[in-house]
């Protein structure tokens, strides 16, 4: 059966055991400062960072099942973006795992690093990355030189601090301009996208398009002699 506490015991309880808690968590309390170090890299492809970026995901649109979640490769050593893309979840395994073949067929490059955040999401994307480089590049030891990384988000600089210039830059107005819709009730959010009324409706405006015109072959009039 349940034990009911009251506060002070509990109180009591994490101060001796916690008590550093207590001073983390009090009002105006400075938390302290991740410490910055310079980046360092062997060369192109050496280091590739790799986050999702939900900033224009459902829960931040209001948009009923809208959802715009974007999906990043970035190279540390050149601090080039090489994939930005626009993915339907970017919270599963599934998703991230069909979006790093894609990348690996499109650049025909595999990364001697990939590092990401830590999330049930990258389990394919490992699994991918450990394979192919096992296949490709059994000669490089992976004690020496990582096949993957996991780091918290404070940590992985090299993707979140493009997140931000994004926002700041471009993302501003790109959420203004799909939040318009709802504001200016172009778009009804309360609408499932996947509705029978929108298929139908889509169907009637296809029947409505207009058949394709065929230009016709114009006869040159005879050249009369004299």
């Amino acid at each position: 059966r349940s034990i009911l506490c009251n506060r002070d015991v509990v109180r009591e309880i994490m101060h001796d055991h916690f008590d550093a808690g207590f001073t983390l968590r009090f009002p105006g309390h400075k938390k302290e400062l991740i410490p910055r170090v310079a980046l360092s890299s062997l060369g192109p492809f050496h280091e590739l960072s790799a986050d999702g970026h939900e900033k224009l995901s459902s829960q931040a649109l209001q948009m009923g099942e809208l959802s715009l979640p974007i999906y990043a490769y970035k190279d540390k050593w050149a601090d080039f973006l090489l994939l930005l893309r626009l993915i339907p979840n970017a919270r599963t395994a599934a998703a991230l795992g069909h979006l790093f073949l894609d990348f690996v067929g499109e650049t025909g490059c595999i990364p001697l690093q990939l590092t990401t955040d830590k999330g049930s999401e990258i389990g394919w994307q490992y699994a991918f990355q450990a394979t192919l480089r096992e296949a490709f590049a059994p000669d490089i030891n992976p004690d020496v030189y990582a096949v993957y990384m996991v780091l918290k988000s404070v940590h992985n600089t090299v993707i979140e601090g493009f997140w931000r210039w994004l926002r700041a830059k471009m993302g501003l107005n790109l959420k203004e301009f799909i939040t318009r819709g709802k504001r200016e009730h172009i778009f009804n959010p309360n609408v499932p996208l996947g509705s029978k009324n929108k298929s139908a409706a889509a169907g009637a405006v296809e029947q409505e398009d207009p058949a394709p015109v065929i230009p016709q072959k114009r006869r040159l009039p005879r050249k009369v002699s004299n």
